[in-house]
């Protein structure tokens, strides 16, 4: 696209193209990343809070069951 830009001698339009262009392509592929990423995150972050509240109840029942 550049090379034809430089052979109609409107390489700013062509430039200005290429960059809108690739703008939207990125904007794109990061909010695809974001909908694959979002629930794993979640997934996650829940797994931890679970393993946390596990962490600290268990040795409190062992505690209560000795009483």
């Amino acid at each position: 696209m550049i090379e034809t830009g430089e052979e109609t001698g409107r390489i700013k339009e062509s430039l200005a193209y290429i960059s809108s262009y690739c703008k939207k392509e990125y904007d794109r592929v990061i909010e695809a990343a974001e909908k694959i990423l979002e629930p794993a995150l979640i997934g996650i972050m829940g797994a931890a809070v679970g393993v946390t509240v596990t962490a600290i109840l268990s040795p409190l029942s062992s505690l209560v069951e000795a009483l």
